[in-house]
């Protein structure tokens, strides 16, 4: 009886060092997963409207849009948009219109951003190109930085960086350190 069970117990450590030197360090095959799912949405012809309450503050059309649920950022891009200055005895003036070739536009920073050939009309007529333009939400404010042109009735005016305070309708314009 005392040979027998020590028999088993060999023979179990034997298996089970058999198995640990073969079969688990076997090399797995590393195929692609077709079952993993994404976090990337990808649409076309893309229409986004942003409210405050009731009032319109921006629309967005763009081509087509690249939504990435894990860092909720979306990329738009051909995009052309409207920016409002909304109130309840006009809920639906606009203030400024334009174009981009892409926006990015993130959740957490309350922040769109609009980059490559950047033109936008303001009501007086006034003219903006730039290439980055920024969208502030919470200051209700637009930052255009690097080179911006604006063309005015006064004529065309280049500088390094540019303020449109959205709620006061005022445009603060910086321009190179050798014009001032």
């Amino acid at each position: 009886m005392g040979r027998l069970l020590l028999f088993l117990t060999f023979m179990a450590f034997g298996s089970g060092a058999i198995y640990l030197l073969t079969v688990q360090n076997s090399p797995q095959p590393n195929w692609p997963r077709e079952d993993i799912p994404t976090n990337v949405l990808a649409l076309r012809k893309v229409s986004i409207r942003q409210h405050n309450g009731s009032l319109l503050k921006y629309e967005l059309f763009a081509n087509s849009l690249k939504y990435d649920e894990t860092a909720n950022t979306a990329e738009l891009t051909t995009v052309r948009f409207k920016v409002f200055t909304a109130t309840k005895a006009d809920p639906s003036s606009t203030l400024l219109e334009g174009r981009a070739e892409k926006a990015l536009l993130a959740e957490k920073k309350d922040t769109l951003v609009l980059i490559g050939k950047v033109r936008m009309v303001d009501r007086d007529g006034s003219e903006i190109h730039s290439q980055r333009v920024e969208f502030e939400e919470k200051k209700n404010r637009l930052l255009a930085l690097g080179e911006v042109w604006v063309k005015t009735r006064n004529g065309i005016h280049q500088g390094d960086s540019l303020v449109y305070d959205i709620a006061a309708q005022k445009m603060t314009f910086s321009a190179p350190l050798f014009y001032q």
